[in-house]
């Protein structure tokens, strides 16, 4: 079901656009507008969507896009000129147009060269579809049906906030974030310093695997507590690669302690749902901080698979490993993420919205990704100035790309999971 991914990504993207319009207090009554073009195709647009002036038509199929998880395949090698006329013909150059439109930068360049007023016809338009505070939105999530819709709602009711108000807020967001970045590092550096990473698990040596239920509330039966080093020392082989997911699978255990008001069946649901996408985001975040860009995929035991086919201990026949440095490790290197956002980050990939939580879990997840959004939201906003906050709204859409990245390295698991982790009923 894709709309959790959606809400996700709609809301960082309504987040970047609302922040570079609440940075601007231009009074805009009386102005005639502008008329504006779609990035994307050159029709005529009604405002902007997900960041860019784009006409209904192109909002509609970025959207469906993005909510069904869709793929597309260019025929003619990613060259396709997309234009009103015809823009149907080709929907991967077209979602391709998108999220990389040289049009949009000529444009933003036209504007910064031109007069003062284009600048403010473009801020009535922002003004007029976002909803503006000084502070941090809150997030409200509205089920409709089968889908979500998650938007921003000014903390006070759609009221102006004080500078006092807002400052208030920041600082409220502020100590959330230092936190969680505590807690993020206290779980990485939890570790028992006389364990090596190959000692044998405390799980007795007459028993092979143990149910599920077990290593829920005994995780460290899983893995050993062993000191986590993502640095690629030496190659992994299949044991190197067995022991990366136990660890992991005691990771995100640990990640879990603090969401306690969560029952203790939606916890393991969740746990058995998200955990490739734990693994994958912590792998590829920690990967991408590695300075030799082919090197692989690093686990957190010292260890590596190579992207080079003759070094690897296995065939890797799915491409896992090239999709994960394509489609996820260079991205996250692009974005150049600091430890609140992963932080962030790894936190709302396991939450986002899960249709197999109970009802008072699913409202619960959407409390805990609403927080974290806007502890996100409000980081960013302290590392963008005012000079550069234009920045954001890209950087946001890659974002978005991370957790359809997710989705997708989770689909192409074919190895059996619980024998991996050593548990028989997974």
């Amino acid at each position: 079901m894709q709309p959790s991914t959606s809400a996700v990504c709609e809301l960082l993207l309504t987040a970047a656009a609302g922040a570079a319009a609440s940075k601007i207090s231009f009074p805009v009554s009386g102005r005639k507008k502008l008329v504006v073009y779609c990035a994307v195709c050159g029709d005529l647009a009604y405002g902007k969507h997900y960041g860019i002036n784009a006409c209904n038509g192109c909002k509609g199929f970025f959207r469906r896009s993005i909510w069904n998880n869709r793929q597309y395949l260019c025929r003619f090698r990613g060259t396709c000129i997309i234009a009103k006329e015809h823009r149907n013909v080709c929907r991967a150059c077209r979602l391709k147009q998108c999220f990389v439109n040289p049009r949009a930068v000529q444009s933003e360049r036209e504007k910064s060269n031109g007069s003062g007023s284009n600048g403010c016809a473009e801020i009535e338009e922002d003004v007029e579809e976002l909803s503006r505070s000084g502070s941090p939105p809150e997030v409200s999530c509205i089920s409709t049906g089968s889908q979500t819709e998650i938007g921003f709602q000014s903390p006070t009711n759609g009221s102006k906030n004080s500078p006092a108000k807002s400052s208030e807020m920041q600082l409220f967001y502020e100590r959330k974030a230092s936190k969680l970045l505590a807690y993020h590092r206290q779980i990485m550096d939890n570790a028992d310093l006389f364990v090596k990473p190959d000692s044998p698990l405390v799980v007795p040596s007459e028993v092979r695997q143990v149910p599920f239920l077990l290593a829920f509330d005994e995780y460290y039966k899983i893995s050993n507590c062993t000191r986590i080093n993502y640095q690629p020392e030496s190659i992994a082989n299949l044991r190197d690669m067995d022991l990366d997911w136990r660890r992991c699978f005691v990771l995100m255990r640990e990640w879990l302690e603090p969401f306690q008001k969560l029952s203790r069946e939606d916890q393991m649901r969740l746990v058995k749902d998200r955990f490739h996408h734990y693994h994958w985001l912590i792998t590829g975040y920690y990967t991408s901080r590695i300075e030799n860009p082919d090197v692989g995929v690093c686990y957190c035991n010292g260890t590596y698979f190579p992207r080079s086919p003759l070094k690897q201990c296995v065939p890797d026949e799915t491409g896992m490993i090239e999709k994960t440095v394509n489609e996820l490790v260079t991205p996250l290197r692009q974005l150049c993420l600091d430890e609140t956002e992963i932080s962030c980050l790894l936190v709302i990939s396991m939450f986002y919205e899960n249709s197999n939580l109970s009802i008072e879990g699913q409202n619960l997840s959407k409390e805990v990704c609403a927080e974290h959004m806007n502890i996100l939201y409000n980081h960013n906003q302290a590392r963008f100035t005012s000079q550069n906050m234009a920045e954001m709204t890209p950087r946001f859409s890659y974002m978005l790309l991370i957790f359809m990245t997710l989705n997708n390295l989770s689909k192409l698991m074919v190895s059996q999971l619980g024998d991996v982790l050593l548990i028989h009923d997974w």
